[in-house]
């Protein structure tokens, strides 16, 4: 499992903020960090969240499941 944390700023830019990454994804996939920037800088413009009317900055914790073989 791969925890990402990104930020959504009040301009809606996405911004990866922080990476975990178990040692076996590692070992299996050693570019998976720079496919996921890639991922990132790739995605639709996005929209940021509202809280009274005014755009505000949010972060998001989300897993991504990758499932490697283990020899």
């Amino acid at each position: 499992t791969i925890f990402l944390e990104f930020k959504i700023d009040e301009k809606g830019l996405l911004s990866l903020t922080k990476t975990e990454i178990d040692s076996l994804i590692l070992a299996e996939i050693p570019e998976i960090q720079n496919y996921l920037y890639r991922s990132i800088d790739s995605l639709p413009q996005i929209y940021p969240a509202l809280k009274r009317g005014q755009q505000v900055t949010t972060k998001f914790k989300m897993p991504l499941i990758v499932k490697v073989s283990e020899n």
